[in-house]
């Protein structure tokens, strides 16, 4: 990692299990205009709309001191709008968990978009692509589940991957619908699986009958 670099600041997906932006996270100018949220490490905070992330150890909001969404603003602005409440921008780390998700703050729809974090310019290792998210047909030396994150196990979000596999009971049951879904529809060739029956209407080869019109998203 790099000293911290003041003239950059890290962007984030607000959903880590649904972005479409590449690459995420991301390394930004301070200038650049950019949604966001803030957090706060106490607990009992409740002013400015500010809910508790269950399992994450923070409260959040995504509106700011007057009730506002937070949407196109500079690193510096959306800095001072959370210091403003006696709070700081998310994480990286905070996102990445889904900490804001699950706070249900989404009020002003920016899960899909990327936001600025409190994480200034590390140069992250960026995933050149999101995880497949059928089952691996690797075989396991051993059925022990080895995931990065193991609480994102059974919280009713498919993931892809290491979590989706046997050893990790499918992801505590969270793919077992999506796993069955492509069983029933072998022919759905799609880039990213999980987008399918995600509650969104994806295009083109989603929105085919070999994919069910994108799980009925469509």
């Amino acid at each position: 990692a790099t000293a911290e670099d003041p003239n950059h600041a890290m962007v984030a997906c607000a959903n880590s299990h649904h972005c479409r932006i590449k690459p995420n996270p991301a390394v930004r100018p301070v200038d650049m205009l950019y949604g966001a949220r803030c957090c706060s490490d106490d607990l009992k905070k409740k002013d400015f709309g500010f809910v508790k992330a269950k399992r994450c150890g923070v409260t959040v909001t995504g509106t700011d001191a007057q009730g506002n969404c937070m949407e196109s603003l500079s690193y510096n602005a959306a800095a001072a709008k959370c210091d403003a409440m006696g709070a700081r921008l998310c994480t990286n780390d905070e996102y990445k968990d889904n900490c804001t998700t699950k706070a249900k703050t989404d009020t002003c729809n920016i899960n899909a978009k990327q936001a600025w974090t409190s994480t200034m310019y590390e140069s992250p290792s960026m995933p050149s692509a999101l995880p497949s998210i059928a089952p691996s047909s690797e075989p396991s030396s051993s059925l022990v589940c080895d995931v990065e994150m193991p609480w994102w196990l059974g919280d009713g979000i498919c993931d892809g991957g290491d979590y989706n596999t046997a050893a990790c009971g499918y992801d505590g049951g969270d793919c077992d619908e999506l796993n069955e879904f492509f069983k029933l529809h072998p022919d759905c060739d799609v880039e990213y699986p999980h987008w399918v029956g995600d509650g969104d209407c994806d295009g083109g080869r989603y929105n085919t009958a070999e994919c069910g019109y994108d799980g009925g998203d469509c």
